[in-house]
């Protein structure tokens, strides 16, 4: 929960942000972090569909299980890509071994958000 709760807060003044373009990372590590910003906006959209009722209860707006199972799914990857690159990041790694955590989590994150911007949560 406390997990959500800085996410959703972080995505609020990263998705700002990045959607106005003010910045554009200059390093792996901003990279990283800017991909964490991404993901805590499409986490925001997957908890919306959490919320909605069951597909069994005849709902026409509704979430369903083995969807919701993708999203988690997804969800699990990109959060584990992400405190990767973040431990790349502050472990001192390389610029090379650092690029590449954050290139994985940038692709990790697009896929969570792919998915979850195919769903209908209005």
């Amino acid at each position: 929960m406390k997990r959500i709760i800085a996410v959703s807060a972080l995505a609020l003044v990263l998705s700002s942000c990045s959607s106005l373009n003010l910045v554009t990372p200059k390093t792996p590590a901003q990279t990283v972090y800017a991909v964490e910003g991404e993901y805590a906006a499409a986490l925001n959209i997957a908890i919306s569909y959490r919320q909605l009722p069951n597909c069994s209860t005849g709902a026409a707006l509704c979430e369903d299980d083995a969807t919701l199972a993708k999203v988690r799914a997804a969800d699990a990857a990109a959060w584990s890509a992400i405190l990767t690159a973040q431990d790349a990041v502050r472990g001192g790694l390389t610029t090379a071994q650092i690029s590449q955590t954050a290139s994985d989590a940038s692709a990790a994150v697009l896929a969570f958000s792919t998915l979850v911007h195919t769903l209908r949560v209005k």
